[in-house]
């Protein structure tokens, strides 16, 4: 698999781009079925998806600027929008930002250009035309709920070239197993936050349903305190003893017996098939002894 490019000229410049050069192919995208208008993505690739599916990952690339005259005469709505959602399965607007800013007296969305060996800040227009945009125009097209509800996702990058690692950085990353994905996966160690904040509310699902029942969550966070334990060890060992106490002294040793029953209940406990080991074992009695 590979990173595909449109061949339109607009495109085709990311080619160019370290480290698309000489990895991503040119070709021309696919367009949406009738009655829709015809419309290519910039950027599609095959990534993994749930359960050996795969998914089709689209992106209009557009800089800040373009964005504004495709909002305004209806075509990022209209096609280029439409167009990305009836392909692919995973929607991206890509922007590329530039330098830019409210005018500060009047909020008239600037540019930064070279003017006589200068640097300056003019209110920007499209070519050929009068009209000048407020600087929010843009931004509020991207936060309102028409735009939100479609579930296209957003980013905003500085430059061609950001968007070019970011593609090729996008792409390896979604070559990766589906279920391999473990981000969301983690506690809050910040010291900030309890660490059985998901446990209820709108988060509920995450990190782990079981989480909601805050006896499981405070095993968990317990269980991740000890040394090389981290998030999937401390949901097995949550799972493993049913109170905390039971985690901490699985042999009921705290008369100052034997320590090794405790390590071995510590050891036997598996992840995904893998056992947590007699090192790591070693060092959680160290930390809890």
């Amino acid at each position: 698999m590979t990173i595909y490019i449109d061949s339109a000229a607009g495109s085709s410049a990311l080619l160019s781009l370290p480290p698309l050069a000489g990895f991503a192919q040119s070709c021309q995208l696919p367009i949406p079925p009738a009655p829709l208008a015809e419309s290519r993505a910039d950027v599609m690739f095959e990534a993994n998806g749930p359960d050996g599916s795969t998914l089709l990952f689209g992106f209009e690339v557009a800089k800040l600027t373009e964005l504004i005259t495709k909002i305004e005469t209806g075509r990022l709505q209209g096609t280029q929008l439409p167009g990305l959602l009836a392909i692919y399965d995973m929607q991206w607007l890509v922007v590329i930002e530039g330098d830019h800013r409210p005018n500060p007296d009047t909020g008239i969305f600037q540019v930064r250009r070279k003017i006589n060996d200068t640097w300056q800040w003019i209110d920007w227009k499209p070519k050929n035309r009068q009209r000048t945009f407020s600087w929010s125009y843009p931004f509020n097209f991207l936060a309102s709920p028409e735009f939100l509800r479609l579930g296209v996702h957003l980013i905003m990058l500085p430059n061609e070239s950001t968007v070019a690692h970011w593609l090729f950085n996008t792409y390896h990353l979604w070559q990766k197993p589906y279920n391999g994905h473990k981000s969301m996966r983690t506690l809050d160690r910040s010291g900030v936050g309890l660490p059985t904040s998901t446990s209820s509310g709108p988060f509920a699902g995450l990190p782990d349903p079981r989480m909601r029942d805050p006896r499981f969550a405070q095993r968990v966070a317990t269980a991740a305190s000890l040394p090389e334990i981290r998030f999937e060890r401390a949901l097995a060992m949550a799972e493993a003893f049913p109170t905390v106490q039971k985690m901490i002294n699985p042999a009921c040793t705290c008369g100052g017996g034997d320590v090794e029953d405790d390590e071995r209940a510590w050891a036997e406990v598996k992840t995904n098939g893998r056992r947590v080991g007699k090192s790591i074992a070693k060092k959680i009695a160290e930390v809890v002894r």
